[in-house]
């Protein structure tokens, strides 16, 4: 894998992560949220609450499916603050960034670095841009279907259980209200495996997205993403996610 596709696939995995992964495992039964929806509550316009006294396992377990398809079904966009922690055995020392990411559904991404470089990636329809801002260079690569359906996979508008074709999910429920939903994926087919160990999200306890996410890599790099001053559904410019005018640039073959 070249070196921009493997940034892709980082920051495209991380990214879209911000407003995915509406809580699941592997165990989880598609009717979950049918069930829930013909609850008079909901019915009556309360979202299901997964924090309710009462509730058994799978019942709470019930309960976050709903409740994340619930909050998934008012997300638009989101802007966040991040900071990002990169561990490989190719640097010397644990590399960090930090900066702001937006998100337009359903596969508009953009993350602008602040430090330690100024750069910003760009990801929208089946193209990434990276955008070198001190030289003013851009690169162009095509993700392709292969892409494009990864982005689909990880994006909101995915499917619960289709979600559960591609990882096995384990979630650890909270004991403080404070505390995140912790849910741990894991690829189940070998053509994932062999690029992706697993990752780990932790989802806010009242707004269920994630606040924190942790991206293993088969090699054993690491990427750790912590993401706070969180909005969602603020008024984003369409531009905000077209690359830039006229700079240098060229473009990279993808690996379909």
């Amino acid at each position: 894998m070249n070196h921009h596709l493997r940034l892709w696939v980082t920051l495209g995995a991380c990214a879209l992560t911000v407003a995915t992964f509406w809580a699941s495992t592997a165990v989880a039964d598609e009717s979950a949220v049918d069930e829930f929806a013909a609850d008079e509550s909901v019915a009556d316009g309360l979202p299901p609450d997964p924090a309710a006294e009462g509730l058994a396992p799978g019942e709470r377990f019930d309960a976050l499916v709903a409740r994340t398809h619930y909050e998934q079904g008012k997300l638009r966009t989101l802007q966040a603050r991040f900071v990002q922690l990169k561990q490989s055995e190719l640097l010397l020392e644990p590399e960090e960034s930090t900066g702001m990411v937006w998100y337009r559904l359903p596969n508009q991404v953009r993350w602008d670095f602040e430090t330690p470089t100024i750069l910003s990636v760009l990801v929208k329809d089946r193209e990434m841009t990276t955008w070198y801002q001190e030289s003013n260079r851009v690169e162009r690569l095509d993700i392709g279907r292969h892409g494009e359906r990864f982005l689909q996979l990880l994006g909101p508008g995915s499917s619960l259980v289709e979600l559960q074709r591609y990882f096995e999910i384990r979630v650890t429920f909270p004991v403080v209200a404070a505390d995140p939903y912790r849910l741990v994926l894991a690829p189940l087919s070998s053509r994932l495996k062999k690029r992706l160990h697993a990752v780990n999200i932790h989802l806010h306890p009242e707004l269920y997205i994630p606040v924190y996410l942790r991206y293993e890599e088969a090699s054993g790099d690491q990427t750790e993403i912590s993401f706070d001053a969180i909005q969602i559904n603020v008024e984003l410019s369409v531009d905000r996610f077209d690359p830039p005018g006229e700079v240098a640039k060229s473009s990279i073959p993808s690996d379909r």
